[in-house]
């Protein structure tokens, strides 16, 4: 299995469950959450399966202000 490139952090609290970072993920590490934050939201949960290219997409996709970070993992090995 390959080294994940990055990861993302859904700020659970800040989540409205619109679905847009889940749909604009290309790698499918997003989903809908079982829980419900504390606005009554659905919020989206990462699925770290070391798919994730950090690649920003989701973020950019999120009309929440501070709701997706997303972070590339440096390389083992790297300065």
């Amino acid at each position: 299995m390959a080294k994940p490139k990055g990861r993302v952090e859904i700020r659970a609290d800040k989540c409205k469950g619109c679905l847009l970072c889940v749909e604009a993920c290309p790698q499918k590490v997003l989903k809908p959450g079982k829980a419900l934050n504390r606005l009554g939201y659905h919020a989206v949960e990462f699925v770290d399966s070391g798919a994730c290219t950090a690649c920003g997409l989701c973020f950019y996709a999120c009309p929440e202000p501070d709701a997706v970070a997303v972070f590339k993992l440096e390389k083992e090995g790297a300065a």
